[in-house]
């Protein structure tokens, strides 16, 4: 052990290599050995050094030199600095105070202390470890004085000793009784379990578990087709999967989609400046030769050198010392110099940082606006066909008598483009039974439609045909009830209102732009009744449009935002409450010990808040789509704005474990406060410490917060989390829902009170147990759709958690930067497969989102760091020397303030917010546009598609004529306007995502069900396999002979993934 400490002191000249030798022979014969050559080393560096031993004392904030290099019993229990290299025999500590703490940071400083008060200079060293005269580390929490590593002498106040082992006091009681709650609901579970089996064996099955089960599999049916696809009406092949390394280009969902991905690629950029600017300061002044990094334990590496050398009690401690430094020339005046040369190169760094990042910045955002309108050129898509008509009287509801009349106001003004159709906006969403009836009417069309197209299609064996049969006579029974119900909502009494809006659909998309041009320069291009009509610009895609919130008026969406943010903030503030008050009785006070909480209390808690933040996480998602917007874009801001505060200040994560917890700044602060506890010296001065000019006194705590944050955010924040999102998020609750589908409607293998019970972790879950209806299960698996929102959140709030630990010094600060782009690398990975392979499609048609993103990016991070090198600024004594602490925070504000307010001038002088015509290099065709896209303004209209199904074909027959035509010509032939479609002109179809195939023709229904679950990205795959195997098993067609052989037939496709 002594050869390798000489051997790596920097400092070492040709003469020590030579008695090396000399040492190392002396090491191998035992105790006499080991003094002769502690007694050679002495030798060594006396002629080197001279004399050496204490230097330096440290008095309140600051050190003073001192004339007595050797310990005296004043030195008690203070910070020392000495120049003694290797050796501390020369020095070794008084009676009063015998036992060695080494300085955690800074190798060439220490404290000498009572056997009682190790902990006071560092709290995870409460240990007076008699045999190397030493204080150690203790694994008891809360022990301020330790009899051995693993028995506790004396507790903290507000701990109680019990058995060995300090608790905190107040928890007494109450950890037991969390222990108990645990036993009995790991109890409660086993029971269900057991009972649960005990009916199966029993025999105990639904009545209708036939039924039931194929619910299930119309369910994870429906879920695999919600995903992502490629649908082409008139190709060979109808449905096909995107690749990974799809071009951000090309539509898939949206130029929302590729400006996402945009986003991902300029966090590689922030990545590499953020990397470079931390090479420059991480031994900016040498910084690495006067401090060690926070992952070498000094103690440890003393201890490990002792133990390795078997000394005796009369020469220890004999070696303390650095590989890096000779004490000699470390002096605290001489640290001191260095620190503030540290500060002022980071000042300097970041500095250049904040400038080189606003400048990529508004280069990036610049570039994001270039693709939007190249995006929108160049690609063809429903929105560049119809613009939005406002003010139209409610009660105008013919669809045929206000397609003559927008094609008539056209002639006058010259227009000569086709007029499509118009799509009018009905007024049904503020009645919540009449909404929820709606859409369940278009529900159970689309399953009679589905089986209808299974029977004609034959992609069934004979078995599900016939089921399929009972089952449509049972659905249109439903429907001839909603037939006559929805007949009533377009004649009589009960006839349905229109909001004012309707949405007027071009054959041509330069016939859209022809009416923008004209409505710029003569605002009464239309006008009904001698009104004049509003035409707004539609830049969203019909799926993205919210129907039943077309009859909401602006002043009433503006106070449901209101009412919205006072709702979550009510929650957000109840559950902070709650949160706070548990982390300032339990989690602090452990902290404050130096250790972290755990037993049962926190197993509970953590379960607890896991359950009260989805709570939170459901009421944001519900207040979004509560607030009645009409268009998804702008729900997805309001979603995102909401979540990304929320995020920041959320509270769950730092009553955890600190190491996982949230990344956020509540659990950061917490976190700081956790490392400043272990050193109650430095504590005292508060968090004022991290304004005061950088200084060996707070130095060493600095660098343990950074590499603490650090910890959190590697590989918790940056790469955990995301996984665990995608097994928590998608793969538990899929699973979950199976499982409680299946043992309350299949198996029924508990009582019927209990099986209600089980049914509230049933999502969609109908009235009864008894039949589990196929539209139940195939809204409760349905995968959760692509949310921007959150994805967005990432973009901020992890490069702002890494430019949040530059308010701390440390030497290791560019690996750590580094991570930074590969979790660029490795989120743009994670989002493709995410949004490809996993999540239900979501359309993203607007930049709406993403400039709202970047007006946070620069508001938030960006301007952090340029806060940041304002407080290296003052942190090197260049500014504000020696100013109270309040002109520093207000010098900290204004600069931020600047910051936020440099971004939002240049953002808007580059972009002004608003959308700049830009119309299609070639002119687009709407039929064209619908074979390809399948949606339309027709068959994504809820209310429209309804009237087309069921109050259309009375209508036609009404008359003799209308009968005769119908035989003879198309019905939007007949009617005089397009209805709601598919491939097939004349036969109604509803567009819903997962529901595509309902719009092809009953020959292309087994090829586009060819080649299910056979992508072995999805998860969803192996389970299906594994149904099918099992079911295979069961029904014994599977013999032990050629089982490997069968089983070959279930393994998923590996081929084409990227």
């Amino acid at each position: 052990a002594v050869q390798v400490i000489l051997g790596a002191d920097s400092k070492a000249s040709a003469d020590e290599a030579t008695v090396e030798a000399d040492v190392v022979s002396k090491t191998s014969s035992g105790g006499q050995g080991v003094s002769s050559a502690a007694k050679v080393l002495d030798d060594v560096f006396q002629e080197l050094a001279g004399d050496c031993g204490v230097v330096a004392v440290k008095s309140g904030h600051t050190w003073k030199n001192t004339s007595q290099p050797t310990l005296q019993p004043s030195q008690c229990h203070k910070r020392l600095s000495t120049s003694c290299t290797l050796s501390f025999r020369q020095m070794q500590c008084p009676d009063e105070c015998p036992f060695l703490a080494p300085d955690p940071f800074f190798p060439c400083m220490f404290s000498c202390r009572a056997k009682g008060r190790c902990s006071e200079s560092n709290l995870n060293t409460p240990f007076p470890d008699a045999k190397y005269l030493l204080c150690s580390t203790c694994s008891v929490a809360g022990c301020k004085v330790c009899s051995d590593a693993g028995t506790c002498d004396e507790c903290h106040d507000g701990f109680a000793e019990m058995d060995g082992g300090c608790i905190l006091a107040s928890t007494v009681g109450l950890n037991s009784a969390m222990g108990v709650v645990l036993y009995v609901l790991i109890g409660l579970i086993v029971l269900l379990v057991l009972m649960a089996f005990g009916y199966c064996l029993a025999g105990s099955r639904s009545p209708n578990a036939e039924h039931n089960q194929r619910s299930i599999d119309a369910g994870r049916r429906h879920r695999h087709l919600s995903k992502v696809n490629r649908w082409d009406l008139f190709g060979k092949t109808p449905r096909t999967k995107y690749p990974l390394a799809v071009s951000n280009s090309e539509n898939i969902m949206g130029m929302g989609i590729g400006l996402f991905y945009n986003g991902i690629r300029f966090m590689v950029v922030v990545g590499v400046l953020t990397t470079l600017s931390s090479y420059i300061v991480a031994d900016s002044g040498g910084l690495r030769e006067i401090m060690h990094s926070p992952e070498f334990t000094r103690l440890d590496m003393l201890l490990q050198a002792l133990m390795t050398t078997k000394m005796k009690n009369n020469i220890i401690p004999a070696v303390v010392l650095s590989p890096m430094t000779s004490c000699s020339t470390t002096t605290p005046e001489g640290i001191q110099e260095k620190l503030q040369s540290v500060a002022a190169s980071r000042a300097l760094a970041f500095g250049v940082l904040y400038v080189g990042l606003l400048a990529s910045s508004l280069y990036f955002v610049a570039a994001q606006k270039r693709f939007s309108k190249r995006f929108d050129e160049e690609s063809t898509s429903m929105s560049d066909f119809c613009v939005l008509l406002k003010g139209l009287p409610t009660d105008l509801t013919d669809e045929v008598a206000l397609k003559k009349w927008a094609e008539a106001q056209l002639a006058q003004s010259r227009i000569n483009y086709e007029v499509q159709g118009v799509s009018i906006g009905y007024d049904f969403g503020g009645d919540d039974a009449l909404k929820w009836e709606v859409y369940d009417m278009l529900d159970r069309f689309c399953s009679a439609t589905e089986i209808e197209l299974m029977l004609k299609g034959k992609t069934a064996d004979a078995q599900e045909m016939a089921f399929a049969k009972e089952s449509l006579g049972n659905l249109k029974d439903d429907v001839a009830k909603d037939r006559s119900k929805a007949q009533e909502w377009f004649d009589g009494e009960k006839k349905l209102k229109a909001t004012g809006q309707a949405f007027l659909v071009m054959s041509k998309s330069t016939g859209k732009d022809a009416i923008m041009k004209a409505y710029d320069a003569k605002e009464s291009l239309f006008t009904y009744q001698q009104k004049q009509i509003q035409v707004a610009e539609v830049n969203s895609e019909p799926p993205d449009i919210c129907w039943e919130n077309l009859g909401i008026t602006d002043e009433a969406i503006a106070s449901n935002e209101w009412k919205a943010v006072g709702q979550v903030l009510q929650m957000f503030i109840f559950i902070s409450v709650l949160t706070m008050a548990f982390n300032l009785y339990v989690v602090m006070p452990y902290l404050a010990a130096g250790s972290n909480a755990s037993g049962p209390l926190m197993t509970v808690n953590g379960i607890i808040m896991g359950i009260i933040n989805g709570q939170l996480g459901g009421k944001v998602w519900n207040s979004a789509w509560g607030v009645g917007y009409h268009r998804k874009d702008r729900a997805d801001v309001w979603l995102f704005n909401v979540n990304f505060l929320i995020t920041l200040c959320r509270l769950h994560g730092s009553c955890g474990t600190l190491l996982y917890a949230s990344n956020t700044f509540i659990s950061l602060f917490m976190t700081i406060y956790a490392v400043m506890a272990t050193d109650p010296e430095v504590a005292a001065e508060g968090v004022g410490m991290f304004f005061k000019e950088l200084s060996t006194t707070t130095v060493g705590l600095e660098s343990t917060v950074f590499h603490t944050l650090f910890m959190m955010l590697i590989p918790g924040q940056l790469f955990v989390n995301p996984l665990m999102g995608y097994l928590q998020g998608n793969i538990v609750p899929f699973l979950q829902a199976n499982l409680v589908a299946k043992i309350i409607y299949v198996w029924k293998c508990l009582p019927e009170k209990l099986l209600f019970l089980l049914k509230a972790l049933l999502p969609w879950s109908p009235d009864n147990v008894d039949k589990y209806e196929r539209r139940n299960a195939e809204n409760g698996m349905v995968a959760g759709q692509i949310g921007l929102p959150w994805d967005y959140s990432n973009l901020i709030l992890n490069p702002l958690s890494v430019f949040f630990t530059f308010f701390f010094v440390s030497t290791t600060c560019t690996p750590y930067s580094a991570y930074l782009v590969a979790w660029a690398v490795f989120f743009f990975l994670y989002s493709r497969f995410m949004h490809l392979r996993v999540q239900s499609v979501a359309f993203h048609s607007t930049h709406k989102l993403d400039r709202s993103v970047w007006m946070v990016w620069g508001c938030v991070p960006l301007a952090l760091i340029g806060t940041c090198a304002m407080t290296w600024v003052f942190r090197a004594g260049l500014v504000l020397k020696g100013a109270p602490l309040w002109q520093k925070v207000l010098l900290m504000l204004v600069t931020y303030a600047l910051s936020c307010l440099v971004w939002v001038l240049s953002l808007r002088a580059l972009y002004p917010l608003l959308k700049e015509d830009s119309p299609d290099m070639l002119e687009g065709d709407f039929k064209d546009c619908k074979r390809e896209w399948i949606f339309s303004w027709f068959n994504c209209n809820p209310v429209f598609t309804l009237k087309c199904l069921y109050y259309l074909p009375k209508f036609l027959q009404d008359t003799e004529m209308g009968k005769v035509k119908e035989k003879l010509l198309k019905k939007k032939d007949i009617w005089g306007h397009p209805i709601a479609c598919g491939d097939d002109e004349d036969v109604v179809r509803y567009f819903k995502p997962g529901k595509e195939f309902l719009h092809f023709s009953p020959e292309k229904q087994k090829s586009i069900h060819e080649g299910d679950f056979q992508d072995w990205l999805e998860f969803e795959t192996y389970l299906a396999h594994i149904n099918r195997f099992a079911e295979r098993v069961r029904l014994n067609k599977v013999n032990s002979g050629d089982f490997y052989e069968k089983l070959e037939d279930f393994l998923p496709n590996f081929d084409d993934a990227f």
